[in-house]
């Protein structure tokens, strides 16, 4: 039996590949509202951060309006 792939994400912040399962999703939704995505399954264009300080400081000093959610 082959084994299962784990879906890969990069951080925002720091350019990282981590499992899907240990990043932070952020997602803006279709009408325009930004907000965390514990679940990673809500409609809309998201962005993956690690779930770190310092990624985290990172990726709002980055993207103060979350540009890379265009």
């Amino acid at each position: 039996m082959a084994d299962k792939k784990i879906p890969m994400r990069q951080c925002v912040a720091c350019r990282a590949h981590k499992p899907k399962k240990e990043l932070i999703r952020v997602v803006r939704t279709p009408e325009g509202e930004v907000k965390v995505d514990p679940t990673g399954k809500a409609n809309g264009r998201g962005a993956y951060c690690c779930n770190s300080d310092d990624c985290i400081k990172k990726a709002i000093k980055r993207f103060p309006e979350l540009e890379v959610l265009r």
